[in-house]
């Protein structure tokens, strides 16, 4: 199941830090399909672009959005079956981008 994020009443979608760690944490669990990850980073994107996202904390904004940005194309194969990005890559990427270690 894709992780949402929290809309509030006047049309404005939040995005948290912890929901984008969640979503690294689930693809490199297997909980979540890489095409899955890139949906959901295709999803905020799309809410960025017509000015609806809210970053929560606001201070994280960077940090949030270079986690969106990496997951959005993590699904990108180099060959059939051979992904652009492995395993370990998305690993030291959260580690990079988010701080704190996969778990």
């Amino acid at each position: 199941m894709p992780i949402m994020f929290g809309i509030e009443e006047n049309w404005q979608v939040e995005i948290k830090l912890e929901t984008v760690r969640s979503v690294f944490h689930d693809l490199l669990h297997g909980r979540m399909t890489r095409e899955a990850a890139d949906q959901w980073a295709c999803d905020v994107m799309q809410h960025q672009d017509n000015g609806s996202l809210i970053y929560s904390p606001l201070n994280e904004e960077d940090r949030i959005w270079d986690g969106v940005k990496y997951l959005y194309g993590v699904d990108v194969q180099v060959a059939p079956g051979e992904y652009l990005h492995t395993d370990e890559d998305v690993g030291i990427a959260m580690v990079k981008i988010l701080g704190g270690a996969p778990q």
